[in-house]
């Protein structure tokens, strides 16, 4: 009996050949990670978004069994490290701890190279962290109640981690509803290059 070249049978055989080479060309691919990752941080080390990036690395390093690169790159803000990043090729070997801060806050305050909302895509929300005020024993306050009430007679210094920072807006803010003006004191940043 002759086999006859019937259309079904000439799209059957395109869209097996079709599978067989998308197939093999993703089994012609290397593993990943075939390399190790850099995990850019654009705060100094020792700090909150820091230790958040090295349980972060230890954790991608099991899951993906491959080696995990923690680099701290500070300064400007955030804006160096952000920068750093959006430059990377985007090949998923260079990833970025980011934050409301660099992400969000500095597009809208600082000239950038690059707008992190267009250059980077946000890929997993890895921590959730909380402001709280604290004092010190001097200061004999035991409230925020009396913390502001002490703030509208007295003048009042805060520390935050950096211009733009969590802790400076959430201070900002706070001076904001309640009335109180305190003068703030960035944490100095160290600038690598």
């Amino acid at each position: 009996m002759p086999t006859t070249m019937t259309r079904r049978l000439v799209l059957s055989l395109c869209s097996t050949a079709l599978a067989f080479s998308v197939a093999g060309s993703g089994l012609a691919q290397e593993a990943y990670p075939s390399k190790p990752i850099t995990l850019i941080v654009s705060y100094a080390a020792g700090g909150g978004t820091d230790a958040i990036a090295r349980v972060f690395a230890a954790r991608l390093e099991k899951a993906l069994d491959g080696r995990v690169i923690v680099e701290n790159r500070p300064g400007a803000a955030a804006n160096i490290g952000t920068e750093v990043a959006a430059s990377a090729d985007p090949d998923g070997y260079t990833l970025l701890i980011g934050n409301q801060g660099p992400m969000v806050v500095n597009p809208h305050i600082f000239k950038l190279k690059a707008d992190p909302a267009e250059a980077l895509d946000p890929i997993a929300m890895i921590a959730d962290a909380s402001l709280v005020v604290v004092v010190g024993p001097r200061l004999q306050v035991n409230s925020l109640g009396e913390l502001i009430e002490t703030a509208k007679s007295k003048d009042l210094v805060y520390g935050s981690a950096g211009n733009a920072s969590a802790s400076h807006l959430g201070a900002l803010l706070l001076g904001q509803t309640a009335g109180i003006k305190v003068k703030h004191v960035p944490y100095k940043e160290q600038v690598r290059r």
